[in-house]
């Protein structure tokens, strides 16, 4: 009996390269959609609380902007001119992961967009802090874990219906941030110094929320009264989830 040997298989490299190939694609079409579906979805799911006592002795100190705070540098005299001209300076700390947190980039009102929701809050407070003393609550997780310094602001939303404060943490590593990401998850209302003044006093509506990004700290506490209560919760997410997202870049 004469053997006839099979037909040769067909590869199915071709097949896989194009599937492949059209994958990165629509990885790459759908990426910033994707970056904000992951940031609003990776952070703890709010929780009620109730917020400690404001006391005006322990409020956090307000420090000047760098605009205010900064001392001119004096220019070289005529005299002068003949030393060798200074070295350019160095911009390095002032680029990535090293940028300082300011309320020039983190402050002013917030306008949210996407499809078909949107937000708009007017900014009611603004501070930077150089150190995190100001803002370490009980338990001392910021400075537990070198906290090095942060920005506050608050905000007012439907005519004083949701008020918010945002809390934004710079630590050394992203390591440490994290770390004290768990240990404020342990009480999140009173590991952190919120702005109470700029909060409802009485709410039918208040939790917090926080998340890390790399070496940043994102924390938010939102109160509403009783007929903006069904607004605050979506309010909120997008809220955390916006300035999530800014440091996805930094």
């Amino acid at each position: 009996m004469q053997y006839t040997p099979p037909p040769p298989q067909r590869s199915g490299n071709g097949l896989v390269v194009g599937l492949v190939i059209g994958f990165v694609a629509l990885l790459l079409v759908g990426g910033a959609v994707t970056a904000f579906v992951v940031a609003l979805r990776s952070d703890a799911d709010p929780i009620t609380v109730t917020f400690p006592t404001p006391d005006p002795t322990t409020a956090p100190q307000e420090t000047a902007s760098p605009e205010e705070s900064a001392s001119p540098e004096e220019s070289a005299s005529p005299q002068e001119s003949e030393s060798p001209s200074p070295e350019p300076e160095d911009t390095t700390e002032q680029q990535g992961s090293g940028k300082r947190l300011t309320v020039k980039e983190f402050g002013g009102d917030w306008k949210f967009r996407l499809g078909s929701t949107s937000f708009q809050a007017s900014s009611v407070g603004e501070w930077e802090h150089d150190t995190c003393d100001a803002l370490d609550g009980k338990g001392r997780p910021l400075s537990k874990h070198s906290c090095d310094h942060g920005v506050e602001v608050t905000y007012s939303a439907y005519s004083g219906g949701i008020r918010a404060a945002l809390v934004v943490l710079a630590f050394p590593s992203e390591a440490q941030a994290k770390s004290a990401e768990k240990l404020i998850s342990r009480d999140a209302s009173g590991a952190v110094k919120w702005r109470m003044d700029k909060l409802h006093r009485n709410w039918a509506y208040g939790k917090v929320q926080w998340g890390s990004t790399g070496r940043f700290v994102i924390a938010t506490a939102v109160t509403a009264d009783s007929a903006n209560k069904a607004k605050a919760a979506k309010f909120q997410q997008h809220l955390q989830a916006d300035f999530k997202n800014v440091f996805l870049f930094w």
